[in-house]
């Protein structure tokens, strides 16, 4: 596992993109996050979804969409933090040391799995922040309740990856 930048100016920035993330209406994310620039330099990019349908963290990084769910209208609700730690007590998520494009990224607070992306250069990050925008941004620039250390993992298989959701989805 791997700390997180703490420094202040990354706190900061962590801190008012949890502020947009959490209390800004989605509409309007794309340019706060875009003004924060003025006086909090980042490279965060807002991109195109890549689907046409409501969905969260964990259904981007393991590209699943809501046909892959039981209930596909609640596919976002399914895919939480949840089935990640599923995942890595089954021994589905295979830990690398390293960053490398195609890898995953999770990202801990106290422990607990909070969020996930995929690394599309080895210091840049594709994810999606609640259910809202897709964003490409180095590692740290990230809301600050997603955590503050970071593990990198190779993605499961698809087959193994649709039994868990299945078992997932089945659990509650």
């Amino acid at each position: 596992m791997q700390n997180l930048d703490s420094s202040a100016p990354v706190v900061a920035l962590r801190n008012a993109l949890h502020d947009i993330t959490y209390n800004d209406p989605l509409a309007e994310h794309a340019d706060r996050i875009a003004a924060l620039r003025q006086h909090m330099p980042h490279a965060i990019e807002v991109l195109p979804p890549w689907i046409d349908s409501i969905y969260n963290c964990v259904m981007h990084a393991f590209e699943l969409t809501p046909a892959d769910f039981p209930n596909p209208p609640f596919a976002a609700y399914y895919a939480k933090p949840a089935l990640i730690r599923l995942l890595l007590e089954k021994g589905d998520l295979v830990e690398r040391g390293e960053p490398a494009p195609g890898r995953l990224i999770v990202y801990f607070h106290e422990g607990a799995p909070k969020h996930i992306g995929r690394l599309a250069e080895n210091t840049r990050v594709r994810s999606q922040w609640g259910t809202g925008n897709l964003y490409q941004h180095v590692m740290a620039e990230v809301p600050i309740d997603y955590g503050s250390q970071v593990s990198f993992f190779e993605p499961p298989n698809r087959e193994t990856l649709l039994t868990r959701v299945e078992e997932w989805t089945t659990s509650f």
